[in-house]
Order: structure tokens, then C-alpha cells, then sequence
């Protein structure tokens, strides 16, 4: 019996490691695109602002841990306005909350 508990999973406390993972190797950018069209305009790295509080304010129950994106609403620009240089025009510009993961991935 000891020797199949020696196999046994040990749990994981995904959280803490998500946390580490995501305070050394994430980037949170923001994009910004054309209206009428497909062009991207320009991209700048969020500051000040943790996974956490982007999940908070895109209500995200989710984060996949690699890479995802979320559509800037009007309700979100005072928020987000803060931490970016780029003063963020709704009515001319699509704008992108993106978070990639820059940590190597283990295999």
C-alpha cells in the first residue's frame, strides 16, 4: 500500500503558481485597430495593472494562462485610461485588451 501511495497526485496549488507565472512573464497590452477596416493603428503595454485586475473588470471568470483578448466597452475606458499613456477614443478607434504569456512553456 505505501508503495502506491508513493504515486499518488499531489495537489497543486495552481493559483499560487498562476500568480508567479503571471508576476514575472505576462504582458498586458492594449491594441487599438480601424473603424472600418482591419489595420491595427497602434499597441501599448498596460501599466500598473495586474491579470487579476483585468479579469476584475472584464467580469472574466477565466484566464487560459497563454494568451487572450477582450473588447474595450466605454464602460471600461475610465478605468483603463489611468494606466496607459494613450488617450483611448472609442468613437475612433477598436480597441483590444490583450494578455500574453511570455514564460517558456514546459513540455
Amino acid at each position: 500500500m505505501a508503495e502506491a501511495n508513493r504515486y499518488a497526485a499531489k495537489p497543486i496549488n495552481y493559483q499560487t503558481n498562476m500568480r508567479e507565472v503571471v508576476a514575472n512573464h505576462i504582458k498586458i497590452l492594449l491594441n487599438w485597430y480601424e473603424l472600418e477596416g482591419k489595420s491595427q493603428i497602434g499597441e501599448e503595454e498596460m501599466q500598473g495593472l495586474s491579470i487579476e485586475d483585468i479579469l476584475s473588470i472584464f467580469d472574466a471568470p477565466f484566464w487560459n494562462g497563454l494568451y487572450q483578448c477582450w473588447a474595450v466597452e466605454p464602460q471600461h475606458v475610465a478605468v483603463l485610461q489611468p494606466h496607459i499613456g494613450h488617450i483611448i477614443e472609442p468613437h475612433r478607434y477598436a480597441y483590444f485588451i490583450e494578455t500574453i504569456n511570455l514564460a517558456p512553456q514546459q513540455s
